[in-house]
This record gives C-alpha cells, sequence and structure tokens, in this order.
C-alpha cells in the first residue's frame, strides 16, 4: 500500500508522540516515520546547499578585498552566513 504525504505526516506525527510519551528519542521504523525522517533530511540539505555555497564565494571574494567599507561587509555578511548554517544544522 502506498501511503499518500498526508498520511506519512499524520502517521509519522502520532508515532513521534507515542514514542516521546513513552521516552527521549522517536524510535519507531514503520514505513511513515522511515519517509518522515527521510524527508526532513532532505529539506535540511536544500536549506543547507545555498547558505554553503555562498559561504564560498564570499572566502574567494574576501581574499581579493582591501580593507574598507567593503571587506567590513563581506565580513559581517560572512559571519551571518555561518550563524545561519548553524541554526538549519541544529534543527
Amino acid at each position: 500500500m502506498s501511503l499518500t504525504n498526508k498520511q506519512v505526516k499524520e502517521i509519522a506525527e502520532a508515532h513521534m508522540r507515542r514514542d516521546l510519551e513513552s521516552g527521549p528519542e522517536w524510535v519507531c521504523t514503520c514505513e511513515a516515520c522511515l519517509r518522515a525522517r527521510s524527508l526532513t533530511g532532505i529539506e535540511k540539505v536544500l536549506d543547507i546547499r545555498p547558505l554553503v555555497r555562498e559561504i564560498g564565494e564570499l572566502e574567494d571574494r574576501l581574499q581579493a578585498l582591501s580593507p574598507g567599507r567593503e571587506l567590513d561587509e563581506a565580513r559581517r555578511r560572512y559571519e551571518a552566513l555561518h550563524d545561519a548554517l548553524a541554526e538549519v544544522m541544529a534543527r
């Protein structure tokens, strides 16, 4: 039986609540729970990729910039990107 995304979400949420009520972790390994975990991982990857790409581009730019306002702004953006990346990774 193939589950719709709505069914996967509903089943996984119910199983997560059940597992967390009985212990500290969501441990269910049914099809719906495995698919929900997989989708969460994909969403995180999609959120991470543009941040990593921009960090890499900024690293290259930072090396070429002379001291001044543009360098300071690029450094602030670089630090903000790292903060955003840490937030996404912590989810």
